[in-house]
């Protein structure tokens, strides 16, 4: 965990992420890092958990699971640590330009052209490498499992209902 200080607001801790997100971590290294802001208010601490979406439901919470306990017994933590060697990295840097020189050039000249209503020349225009984050309110769990009572569903079944639908209304006003 990495203690950091200096968000105290929404805004500030949107900002964070944006930054936070944008940075890749080494491909021989773990895929999440876990922040903790103990200052964020008078009353409350603040957990950012950020994770490589290859690994977010696998090995990788288990092992951030552990790190979160008193008494970890090691013996239990999964060993995924990829140790590369130095020519296998260096050979992994050099294929991948070439890699996706390959792609590229099978995704111009060899495949048929796309046929995306969301990926058109005005919306591909506003694309920029910023990335955003958003964050909502507040959202009662209880109300969460009374909603997901009412569909015959569970938690994750309402908020993946929320996020599409937030999705979709996001993709309809920017096209």
């Amino acid at each position: 965990m990495i203690q950091k200080s200096g968000v105290h607001n929404e805004k500030q801790l949107a900002e964070f992420m944006e930054k936070e997100q944008a940075i890749r971590e080494p491909y021989d290294f773990v895929q999440w890092r876990v922040y903790i802001f103990e200052d964020y208010s008078a009353t409350e601490s603040l957990f950012v958990f950020k994770i490589h979406h290859s690994v977010a439901d696998g090995i990788a919470i288990i092992l951030m699971n552990f790190n979160l306990q008193d008494k970890t017994n090691m013996n239990d933590v999964p060993k995924i640590t990829v140790h590369i060697s130095r020519l296998s990295k260096l050979l992994m840097y050099l294929i991948l330009p070439l890699n996706i020189l390959w792609c590229s050039f099978l995704t111009v000249v060899c495949l048929p052209k796309e046929n995306n209503g969301i990926k058109n020349h005005k919306v591909v225009d506003k694309l920029t490498t910023v990335k955003n984050s958003a964050i909502s309110p507040d959202i009662p769990v209880d109300l969460l499992k009374e909603k997901g009572k009412e569909m015959n569903g569970t938690i994750n079944d309402v908020l993946m209902t929320v996020l599409s639908l937030s999705l979709k209304q996001y993709l309809l006003r920017h096209t």
